[in-house]
């Protein structure tokens, strides 16, 4: 079986558990990739009384959680504790630490991908989002973050979270071809992007694009290793010399 049918198999196993035991149920942390099949589902009516959290509004990894009748959503967010916020303080001298330094970390202690959450990482410190069963074993046994120690604690309070830096620009181009966007936003040559989408560094909309001619169009997301994030909000118009004026969002990796 597909890994899409095994995953929309999964959906609707815990969708029928939910029913027959008139609980809340949730999955475990879905890729932006899992969720849009989760979504189709639910726009097509196949499933029902659900919402997909990450545990705040900025999350790219959630969880598709089920709930039963006698909830609204806004109640069943209200009450729904499944996703757990850690701090992590690294004592960190001279270096600085990054997103997969503390991937690498948590995953070094034998913990499942899917049961962590994302990770935003600021200057001194990360918070990430994890499974509630997971918190006491992370807490207890991440000591260590790269080469340097750490201290982990249980995030109580809200605090704004920093994980990219946002630009929105302007860009003038000769064709919405995937290859030519990226290398007008990342500042790159067009051989460069090429390589780079045909190196299977690149996803569009979070499915794996390797062909530099695709085509894109206003809405897409397109995501690139170790340079960060586009998402094209507009296609102005023509300019005089007959290129496409497109404004996006570009989230550069901190």
């Amino acid at each position: 079986m597909k890994k899409e049918n095994l995953l929309v198999a999964m959906f609707l196993d815990k969708y029928k558990l939910m029913i027959k035991t008139n609980e809340i149920i949730n999955t475990n942390f879905l890729t932006p990739n899992e969720q849009l099949h989760a979504r189709d589902l639910i726009l097509k009516g196949t499933i029902k009384s659900c919402f997909l959290f990450g545990g705040t509004a900025e999350a790219e990894r959630k969880q598709l959680v089920f709930f039963p009748d006698y909830y609204d959503e806004n109640k069943a967010k209200a009450v729904f504790d499944n996703i757990i916020c850690l701090r992590i303080n690294p004592k960190v001298g001279f270096g600085k630490l990054v997103h997969k330094d503390y991937l690498g970390a948590l995953l070094g202690l034998g913990l499942k991908r899917e049961k962590i959450g994302d990770i935003f990482v600021s200057e001194n410190e990360a918070r990430v989002f994890v499974c509630r069963e997971i918190k006491d074993f992370i807490t207890g046994n991440l000591l260590q973050v790269g080469r340097y120690s750490c201290e982990v604690s249980i995030q109580t309070e809200v605090l704004p979270l920093q994980n990219a830096e946002m630009i929105e620009e302007k860009i003038v181009i000769a064709s919405l071809r995937l290859d030519v966007v990226i290398a007008a936003t990342f500042r790159m040559a067009r051989t460069k992007a090429s390589q780079t989408i045909i190196a299977g560094m690149v996803q569009v909309n979070w499915l794996l694009i390797e062909k530099p001619d695709q085509q894109l169009k206003m809405g897409d997301t397109i995501s690139v290793r170790k340079k960060g994030r586009i998402e094209i909000i507009a296609v102005e118009g023509i300019s005089k010399k007959q290129r496409i004026i497109v404004i996006i969002k570009k989230y550069c990796s901190k």
